[in-house]
C-alpha cells in the first residue's frame, strides 16, 4: 500500500512529508493493519530482518516473530487505542538460535480513524542492545556521561533533520495551543498568510478569519475539535494585506504522549484553493448555460417556425397593396412587430454559442468606431466619454452586427450604472500577446494573439456575491425590473462562439471593467459585397420540403410571382418518393431540416448514395440541431436560419443557382 494513498495522520502530516519521513529514518518503521499484518516497512526495518521491502507485505508480524508477551501488548493497544512504548525490552527470535538476546526501545502507536476506530498500528523500532551492554560495561564514569550525550545530539539531529522537512513542505503547518495561541507556523503558511513568523506566533488563530462572527465559523469548529475529533473543511482566510483567499483546512488534536486522554495542542494544515474554486466556478457557469441554451434553442426553433409565414406573408400583402391603401401601415406595423420577434430570437439563441450570423475576415477598428459614435450621440451629460484605440494588425473573423451588440450591450450597462452619479466610460482597444499563465484562465479561448476590447465604467459596480450570475440569461441586476437580463448573456454566447472570452473586474462603488478576448484572423477581408433592392427572379423548378404547411405555402408564394416552377413536399421521406418517381427534374431543394421520419442532412445523404447532384439549401429554427461543418456535406450549398424574410430567400435562392450554373458552365434563365 503506497503511504501517498493514505490519509493524514492525526498530527496533521500530510502524505508526501510522512512519505519522507517514513523512507528516510534511520528508524526501524513498520506500518501494520490491526489484525497485525504487514502493510509496509521501511529500508531500515527490512535490512535489519535481512529481508527486502517486498517480502514483508501481507505477512503477519507474529507469525514472522512469534512472542505471546508481545502479541497481548498489541492487542490492548488495538483495543484502548492508546500509544505504548517502553525502553530496552528484551527479545529473543525464536526461530534464529544463533541470535542472542537483543534489546529494543520501541513505541507502538495506533492509526485512527476520523470516528475513532483504529484501523492499523505504527510500530517503531530502535536497537538498544548495544547500548546496553556498554552501559552494564561501563561504571558510572566520565565514559558513561559522553555516550549519554552522544546519544542526546544523536536524537537533536533526528529532531532538526525532521523539523526541517516539515518546514520546507508545501503545505502550510501550524501548532496551536489549546488556547488559540499560535505556537508555530512553517515557511508555507508565513506565505499564505502574509504574516512573519515573529509576527504571528503568540496570536491567536482567529487573526486569520474572514468572517469570525458566521455561524459555525469558530466556536463550533473549535468545540468539535477540542472533544477529541478532526475537522476538515473550507474556510475563508484574510491575509496580513487584506486579501482574502479560500483555503482547505485540517485541524487535529494532538494527543499528550504520557496522558493519552489528554489535548496537548493542534495541528493546522492549510492549502490555498482559490484558484481551484475559481475554476470550478466557472465550469458550473459553462454548464448552466450549456444546459439553458438547448432549451432555448428548442424553443426558438418553434418561434422561428411560427414567425417565417407571417413575416413573409406580411411582406407580400403590403407589396400587392397600393400605396395609398390606409391597411399597408397596419401591416408595416404587424412586420416591424415580427421583425423585432425575430431579432429578439436571435439574441436567445445567440448566447448559447450559436453561430447564427455569417463571418468574414473584417477590420474591427472601423466597426468599434461606428458603434462608439452612436453611444457617444446618445450618453447623458453627467457622463463624460473617452476612446483608446491603439492597434496595429486588427482583422478577426466575425460579424458587424453582432460587435455592435456586444459593444452596445456593455456599454448600456456602464450608461445605466452611472446615470444617477455620472462619471467616466472609457472604450480601449488593443493588440496583445496573451501569456500562457493568463490563457490558462479562459479554456475556451482560441489561439495566442487577441485583440482586448475594454470597457470601463465608473459606476456602482457589481456586489462579488452575484458576479458569477450576471451571464446568465434573464438575470438582472436593474432595481425594479426595466431590464430583460439577455444583454450579457448575448454578450457571453457571441464572444465564445468567436473563440473568445470575456472577463469581469467589479466592486461596489468604484465601478466595473469587462475585458472581451477576441482571436486575430491572419486572411484578407473581402470587399462589400453590392446590395440589389428588386428581388432577383428566374426559372428554374425548385422542390420545397417543410412539415409545416403555412411555410411552404408562403415560400411558394414567394418564389412563383418571380418565375420559378415550385413543388411542394410534406415530408423527407414524400421529397425521397417524388425525387424517385422520376416527376420530372429540379434544380434545387430548399428543405427544413427539423422534420418527422427524414432531416434535411437525413434526405441529403440519401440523395448522395443515389448520385443525385441536386445542389440543396437547408433552413432551420434552430443551427445547434446541425452538427459541425455542414455545408461541407454533400449537395448542401446553404444554411439559413428561420425566420426568412421574403428579400432573403429569393437572394438565397439565386445565389445558389448563380454558382451551380457557373460551376458548370451552363446558361441561366433568370430576369
Amino acid at each position: 500500500m503506497p503511504l501517498q494513498k493514505t490519509k493524514k495522520t492525526k498530527d496533521g502530516f500530510g502524505p508526501d512529508l510522512f512519505e519522507q519521513i517514513f523512507e528516510s529514518m534511520g528508524l526501524m518503521i513498520a506500518y501494520m493493519n490491526r489484525d497485525f499484518d504487514f502493510i509496509r516497512v521501511n529500508r531500515a526495518y527490512a535490512i535489519y530482518g535481512g529481508k527486502d521491502v517486498d517480502f514483508f507485505p501481507g505477512k503477519n508480524h507474529f507469525q514472522l516473530y512469534p512472542s505471546a508477551e508481545n502479541k497481548e501488548i498489541f492487542n490492548r493497544v488495538v483495543a484502548t487505542g492508546h500509544p505504548f512504548h517502553i525502553y530496552e525490552k528484551p527479545f529473543d527470535f525464536a526461530q534464529r538460535s544463533e541470535r542472542k538476546t537483543a534489546y529494543w526501545d520501541w513505541v507502538l502507536k495506533p492509526v485512527k480513524e476520523p470516528d475513532g476506530f483504529v484501523s492499523g498500528l505504527v510500530l517503531i523500532l530502535a536497537d538498544a542492545t548495544e547500548r546496553r551492554h556498554t552501559r552494564r560495561a561501563l561504571s558510572a564514569t566520565e565514559k558513561s556521561r559522553r555516550k549519554a550525550m552522544s546519544e542526546s545530539e544523536a536524537a537533536r539531529r533526528q529532531i532538526d533533520r525532521l523539523a526541517s522537512v516539515i518546514d520546507q513542505a508545501a503545505e502550510g503547518i501550524a501548532v496551536v495551543k489549546k488556547t488559540g495561541a499560535i505556537d508555530y507556523v512553517n515557511a508555507a503558511f508565513e506565505k499564505l498568510s502574509g504574516y512573519h513568523r515573529t509576527e504571528i506566533i503568540g496570536q491567536n488563530l482567529r487573526l486569520l478569519d474572514y468572517d469570525p462572527d458566521a455561524p459555525d465559523s469558530s466556536e463550533a469548529r473549535w468545540d468539535r475539535v477540542r472533544s477529541g475529533e478532526t475537522w476538515s473543511g473550507r474556510l475563508m482566510r484574510r491575509r496580513k494585506t487584506g486579501e482574502t483567499y479560500e483555503a482547505d483546512v485540517t485541524i487535529t488534536p494532538v494527543w499528550d504522549e504520557e496522558h493519552a486522554k489528554d489535548i496537548r495542542e493542534f495541528a493546522i494544515v492549510e492549502r490555498d484553493v482559490t484558484h481551484e474554486v475559481a475554476l470550478e466556478k466557472k465550469l458550473r457557469r459553462a454548464q448552466r448555460l450549456e444546459a439553458l441554451g438547448n432549451l432555448a434553442g428548442g424553443i426558438a426553433h418553434d418561434l422561428n417556425n411560427i414567425l417565417m409565414p407571417i413575416t413573409i406573408n406580411t411582406e407580400l400583402v403590403i407589396d400587392a397593396l397600393e400605396d395609398g391603401d390606409p391597411n399597408r401601415s397596419l401591416l408595416q406595423k404587424a412586420l416591424i412587430a415580427a421583425r423585432r420577434g425575430r431579432e429578439l430570437i436571435k439574441q436567445v439563441v445567440t448566447f448559447n454559442r450559436v453561430a447564427d450570423e455569417e463571418r468574414s475576415p473584417m477590420h474591427l477598428r472601423p466597426v468599434i468606431h461606428e458603434a462608439l459614435d452612436l453611444v457617444d450621440a446618445s450618453l447623458p451629460s453627467n457622463i463624460r466619454f473617452t476612446r483608446r484605440i491603439e492597434v496595429f494588425h486588427d482583422v478577426v473573423e466575425a460579424n458587424p452586427a453582432q460587435i455592435h451588440q456586444i459593444l452596445l450591450n456593455l456599454c448600456s450597462n456602464a450608461v445605466i450604472a452611472m446615470r444617477e452619479r455620472g462619471g467616466v466610460l472609457e472604450v480601449a482597444l488593443e493588440d496583445l500577446e496573451l501569456p500562457q499563465a493568463s490563457a490558462k484562465r479562459f479554456p475556451g479561448l482560441r489561439g495566442t494573439n487577441h485583440l482586448r476590447l475594454t470597457v470601463r465604467d465608473t459606476g456602482s459596480g457589481i456586489d462579488e456575491r452575484i458576479i458569477d450570475k450576471i451571464f446568465d440569461p434573464f438575470f438582472s441586476t436593474r432595481i425594479g425590473g426595466g431590464g430583460t437580463g439577455m444583454g450579457l448573456a448575448v454578450v457571453h454566447g457571441v464572444v465564445s462562439s468567436h473563440g473568445g472570452a470575456v472577463d469581469v473586474r467589479s466592486a461596489v462603488d468604484k465601478g466595473t471593467e469587462f475585458q472581451v478576448y477576441l482571436p486575430l484572423s491572419n486572411r484578407v477581408p473581402r470587399a462589400p459585397a453590392q446590395t440589389e433592392d428588386l428581388l432577383p427572379a428566374g426559372c428554374e423548378r425548385i422542390l420545397v420540403v417543410d412539415d409545416d404547411d403555412t411555410i411552404t405555402q408562403s415560400v411558394r408564394s414567394t418564389l412563383q410571382p418571380l418565375g420559378y416552377d415550385v413543388v411542394i413536399a410534406a415530408s423527407g421521406t414524400q421529397a425521397l418518393d417524388i425525387l424517385c418517381d422520376g416527376k420530372g427534374s429540379f434544380d434545387l431543394i430548399f428543405t427544413d431540416q427539423m422534420m418527422p421520419g427524414l432531416t434535411g442532412t437525413a434526405l441529403a445523404d440519401e440523395l448522395a448514395t443515389m448520385q443525385e447532384t441536386i445542389p440543396i439549401i437547408i433552413c432551420t429554427g434552430n443551427l445547434a440541431s446541425l452538427d459541425g461543418e455542414i455545408t461541407s456535406e454533400p449537395g448542401i450549398r446553404e444554411v439559413m436560419l428561420k425566420p426568412l424574410t421574403a428579400k432573403e430567400l429569393a437572394q438565397a435562392v439565386r445565389k445558389v443557382l448563380n454558382d451551380v450554373s457557373i460551376e458548370r458552365k451552363g446558361d441561366t434563365c433568370h430576369g
